[in-house]
């Protein structure tokens, strides 16, 4: 579960724990469209896989963490999130119709929730 990256300078090779956030819909349908406004949550990993897929019942499928590392991580996880919505050029429109707790919140502020992968074997 780390990341290294090669100095090009030097050669010298440093490796350090990844971070992954994927972002959470309200459904199933919504996350097909992609709509940032629609973005309740992040899942957030210590690790290089994330996990926030649905149940062809729309329900969210995931294993959540019950470590408390939420809070030694926090600069961590935020930096994932950020470089999601960098990539995936998202950013709110403000034209949803969707009514809740987190839908008026700037995408980087909603609510984390700490996910954890499956040991195989």
């Amino acid at each position: 579960k780390t990341e290294c990256k090669e100095d090009v300078t030097t050669g010298k090779v440093t490796c350090l724990p990844s971070f992954m956030a994927a972002p959470i819909f309200n459904s199933h349908l919504k996350s097909t469209l992609g709509v940032a406004d629609t973005i309740w949550a992040w899942a957030v990993i210590d690790g290089q896989h994330i996990n926030a897929n649905y149940e062809h019942t729309g329900e969210l499928c995931g294993y959540l963490s019950s470590h408390a590392r939420t809070a030694t991580h926090l600069t961590s996880y935020k930096l994932a999130i950020e470089k999601v919505i960098a990539n995936e050029h998202l950013s709110l429109t403000g034209r949803i119709e969707d009514h809740g707790p987190c839908v008026h919140a700037p995408l980087e502020l909603r609510p984390l929730l700490l996910t954890e992968e499956l040991e195989s074997g």
